[in-house]
């Protein structure tokens, strides 16, 4: 019997490997890898381990980027702050990038060129921060030449911005203006910097308020940075006395620049709310009706003016006018009746179902109104009966205060022979006084005494005036008494104007009391004496004292 030897050295790699001899073992290996893959993996397995073990990082990484094994696993043997281990996960990751030539890869090279980047600039940046100077310029030669790669250039030149932000995240201005001249990039680079610039300067005190900083940024977002511009402007507000930046130039930019989006805010801040909903519902398909119901909401009344029952800023017919503007445009590309009374709700009832109606096409079918219709009814029924409840509410209240009214009319203060006025302490009875409903009773020249403080300049000149003609008036009255032959139509003349003159006196004395009415309650915060009054006061007390100290001297 004969036998034909076959495939002798198919288990010879084992035995190389099972002495360390790694060389051989991966060289058979290698020649059958067509016929047992699996060996050649083992043995690049073990190869590395042996590596590892030894601390030999860059070795061992170089042999698992040849090994089929799944990257994540990989890369985990060499995640540390270790610088060996570091060196060879970049060597690792180097060694992958150089294998992946395929179209197909161009994202997978671009994480990688991404990742080696990071990789690099931190090292770069640890050794700056140490202040090693040779070895921070190797680090910043080496990643240069690791820019000027094609595989490398290829990736950067598609993710600039993300290879721009990620060299500004370690500091690294040489290398961004490397990138810059390399790629052709300077002028954004150079913008970023001056926005980056101008951001921090104008929260300085003296740049806050620097319209021409706040300008040139505008300019500056409008080129490079649109979206970031929409966002300073919405940071700025809506209150057009306080916006930092010339209102007029940052529209003329906007408009020049074609930033619709920005050019609506604008119109808005600027109180153009027609012109607002306008571009809104003619620049912008999917989102212009949303755009152009936010311009309308900012006519909304403030919940502050509505509580204390102020004037709204805007009036109800030009929010009417904006609504309407929405509304047509609404119905013009979608008749949905449904739709087009969930308006309604949206505007707060600023615009109702017959303002609508018009713009409908004429032939459309009643059934679509039905159930809006329905529900809008059931709405103004329940309006109309709220409304009816507080006509009858207001109705009672009225009632009241007539009753009120009358009862006080018919009101009376008894006056005992005990009471005093309450200025000087003195017996009512024998000279005119006042009485309060608060049981405070002064006589007519106490009450002119007290009431002073209260009286603005006005009203002092008043009463002055009114008590010369009043005792101008009782002089003459007195005469024409004395005189038997006095005209009686002169006297009843006189004796009304007098009475007129008693009356305004009255008003302007009796209006409220002295010492419990509400103009004692609101002086309640207010100093007892005025600054001069202070200051004389002050002197006074320096005199007296620089008198006594001269007498006891003396």
């Amino acid at each position: 019997m004969k036998y034909k030897p076959m495939d002798e050295s198919r288990y010879v790699w084992r035995v190389f490997l099972e002495r360390g001899d790694y060389a051989k073992a991966l060289t058979i290996a290698r020649s059958r890898l067509q016929i047992d893959p699996e060996a050649h993996e083992l043995v690049l397995k073990r190869q590395a381990d042996k590596y590892l073990a030894d601390g030999n990082y860059t070795a061992a990484a170089e042999i698992l980027a040849q090994s089929t094994e799944a990257f994540e696993a990989v890369v985990l043997k060499f995640m540390s702050n270790d610088d060996a281990r570091r060196l060879g996960l970049k060597t690792l990751l180097e060694k992958k990038l150089d294998s992946m030539q395929r179209p197909e890869d161009r994202i997978r090279r671009d994480v990688l060129v991404m990742w080696l980047l990071e990789v690099q600039l931190g090292e770069l940046a640890e050794t700056r921060r140490e202040g090693k100077e040779q070895e921070s310029a190797e680090h910043a030669t080496r990643l240069q030449r690791f820019l000027m790669r094609k595989n490398v250039h290829d990736t950067v030149v598609v993710n600039k911005d993300a290879v721009y932000k990620l060299m500004a995240s370690h500091a690294d201005f040489d290398s961004q203006l490397l990138l810059a001249k390399q790629i052709g990039g300077l002028g954004s680079l150079l913008a970023a910097h001056a926005l980056k610039y101008l951001e921090w300067a104008i929260t300085t005190p003296y740049g806050a308020h620097d319209v021409a900083l706040h300008n040139l940024l505008v300019v500056l977002y409008a080129l490079f940075r649109p979206k970031r511009l929409h966002e300073y402007l919405i940071k700025c507000g809506l209150d057009k006395t306080a916006v930092p930046y010339d209102l007029d130039f940052a529209v003329r930019t906007c408009v020049q620049h074609k930033l619709e989006k920005s050019t609506v805010y604008l119109y808005c801040v600027s109180e153009m709310f027609s012109d607002a909903v306008d571009l809104a519902l003619k620049a912008f398909e999917e989102e212009g009706i949303t755009m152009a119901k936010e311009c309308a909401h900012m006519m909304d009344p403030d919940e502050e003016d509505v509580i204390m029952g102020l004037e709204p800023k805007y009036p109800v017919e030009q929010r009417r006018r904006i609504w309407l503007k929405i509304a047509e445009f609404v119905i013009s590309k979608d008749a949905n009746a449904a739709n087009s009374i969930g308006l309604l709700k949206e505007s707060g009832d600023v615009i109702s179902i017959q303002d609508i109606l018009p713009f409908f096409p004429e032939f459309t079918r009643i059934e679509d109104f039905k159930e809006p219709l329905c529900e809008c009814l059931r709405e103004h029924s329940i309006k109309i009966k709220d409304l009816q409840q507080s006509m009858k509410d207001a109705t009672l209240i009225a009632k009241e205060i007539r009753e009120k009214t009358q009862k006080l009319r018919n009101r009376v203060t008894v006056i005992k022979a005990g009471d005093v006025c309450a200025g000087c302490e003195r017996s009512l009875i024998g000279r005119p006084f006042f009485a309060h409903a608060c049981r405070h009773f002064f006589h007519r020249e106490c009450l002119e005494e007290a009431m002073m403080p209260f009286l603005t300049e006005d009203s002092k000149a008043r009463l002055a005036e009114l008590a010369r003609k009043e005792k101008r008036l009782l002089s003459q009255l007195q005469a024409e008494e004395r005189v038997s032959s006095a005209n009686e139509a002169l006297i009843a003349e006189r004796q009304a104007q007098f009475a007129k003159v008693s009356s305004d006196i009255n008003a302007i004395l009796g209006a409220d009391c002295p010492l419990c009415g509400w103009n004692t309650i609101e002086l309640i915060d207010k100093p007892f004496f005025t600054d001069e009054e202070y200051e004389r006061d002050r002197e006074s007390w320096q005199t007296s004292l620089l008198f006594e100290n001269f007498r006891s001297v003396m």
